[in-house]
Parts: C-alpha cells; structure tokens; sequence
C-alpha cells in the first residue's frame, strides 16, 4: 500500500488477501493521534507493499499542478490588469466627467453673465428712454407754459388795445356830443340843399351815360370823400345799411374807391359812427 509517499504492508489478511482486488480499512484517528509534530505522517505498517510507480507517472501529477498553478497565477493577474484597467478607466471617466461638467459650468455662467450684461444694457437704454422723456416731457410742459405766458401777454395786450380803443370811442362820442347840434343840422341842410335832396335818406335819380340810377345823400359824401360830412350825416340819421340802385352801401363804396388809403378816414367815421349809434 501507498499511503503519503510510503510503502505499507498488510499480514494479517494473509495469503487470502488480494493486492490487486481486495480493500484494507484504515482508522485515520489512530493515525493522527500517534503523529508527533515534525514527524513525518506515514500509514502504518500493515504488510502492503503496493508496486512501484513510474517516475514520469509520480511526476505527472507535479506537472498538471504546476500548470494549474500557472494559470491560476495567469488569470489572478488577468483579473488584476483587468480591475486595474476597470480602475484606470473609472478614473478617466470620472476625470472626463469633472472636466466636462466644469466646462458646461464655465459656458452657464458665462451664459450667465452674459443675460446679466444683456438686461444691464437694456435697463440702461429703458433709463435713458425714461430720461430723454423726462427730459422731453419737461422741455413740453417748459414750451406750453412759455406760449401760455405768451397767450395771456397777447390776451392782456389786447384787452388793453380794446379798452384803449373803447375809451377813445367814448371820448369821441362825449366830444360829438358836446358838439352842436345846430353846426350838424346846418352843415348837413346845406349839403342836401347843394345837391338837391330833400332829406338824408332820399332817394335821387341821377342820369347816367348809359341808363339811370338812384343814390343816397351818404352815397354822394362818400364819392366826394368828405369824411365830416359823412359823419354828420350819419349823426344826423342817414342810414349806412342803405343800398343805391346796384345794392351798394356806402361802405362798400368807399371801400371800392379807397385807393392806397384815399379813403381811410371816410372809412373809419363809417366804423367807428356806426358803431357808437348801435
């Protein structure tokens, strides 16, 4: 028998055992409690001696060992280049990703910045707008208080033009009417005696170069641009509204013959008697 590198022998079974059929039965607590340390572990000697063994079978065995221990060893360091590449990968993603996540984080505050410079600028242009509006605003409520002040200058000019004008016209008329009234009726009956009237609204037909036609006595007075005399007859009654054969007032007369100022005044007393009557 071959047990652990040694020969053992079995005699009790005899020459009735068998070293090629038969089986032995062997107490390994026996073994193991009768090993010493440092002892080498031999099976005991029961008068088995098995056959030699070739030495290329005996070293089989160490060669298989040693390949399988080779390629344990082989994927052991497989499996560490592998984690080591799994880890170095791992690294450079996580690097990959760090740095990628930096420049997505420079692009969003620059992005960042950017809106911030873009909303500064509009706010700056909304303020200047606000500013020049201000500005325009002040520069029209500056203009319309100007053209008010001017409107009230004018208005008080002119209040003062029109009072000047109706004091002047009541002077005028205290002075007709301290004028005598007896010089009027003498200078106005002389007139009509002159020229053929009968009264200060008669009408007269005169003869013209191609047909006939009537006038007033006012008519006359304003032909011959006589402006006291106009203002006589109107004092003494004669009516300015009144037309001649064409419709033509009086006025409208003067204002026909009036040329370059010719008849101004005759206007004027026209106006200004009229005006004092009504």
């Amino acid at each position: 028998m071959f047990f652990c590198g040694n020969s053992y022998s079995c005699g009790n079974c005899g020459s009735l055992a068998s070293n090629k059929t038969d089986t032995i039965k062997i107490d390994l607590d026996d073994i193991i409690q009768s090993f010493q340390p440092g002892q080498e572990l031999l099976a005991p000697d029961i008068g088995f001696r098995p056959p030699a063994v070739p030495r290329y079978l005996e070293e089989k065995p160490l060669e298989e060992e040693h390949a399988r221990y080779r390629e344990e060893q082989e994927r052991l360091r497989q499996e560490r280049d592998k984690r080591e590449q799994d880890e170095e990968e791992g690294r450079h993603q996580r690097l990959w990703q760090e740095e990628r996540f930096l420049l997505e984080e420079k692009r969003r505050l620059e992005e960042e910045a950017r809106r911030i410079e873009e909303t500064e600028r509009q706010w700056t242009h909304v303020e200047s707008q606000c500013a020049d509006e201000e500005h325009r605003r002040r520069v029209e409520a500056l203009q319309r208080a100007r053209a008010e002040k001017a409107a009230k200058a004018a208005e008080r000019e002119r209040r003062r033009a029109e009072k000047k004008r109706e004091e002047e016209a009541q002077l005028h008329v205290q002075e007709r009417l301290t004028w005598d009234s007896e010089q009027i009726q003498q200078q106005v009956g002389k007139f009509l005696e002159r020229h053929g009237y009968a009264d200060v609204n008669e009408q007269k037909v005169r003869r013209g170069a191609k047909a006939a036609y009537f006038d007033y006595p006012l008519h006359k007075a304003v032909e011959m641009n006589d402006a006291d005399l106009v203002e006589a007859l109107i004092l003494a009654g004669a009516r300015i509204a009144a037309g001649d054969s064409n419709g033509v007032t009086p006025t409208q007369l003067a204002e026909r013959l009036n040329q370059k100022g010719s008849h101004d005044e005759v206007l004027n007393k026209l106006h200004h008697v009229h005006l004092e009557q009504t």
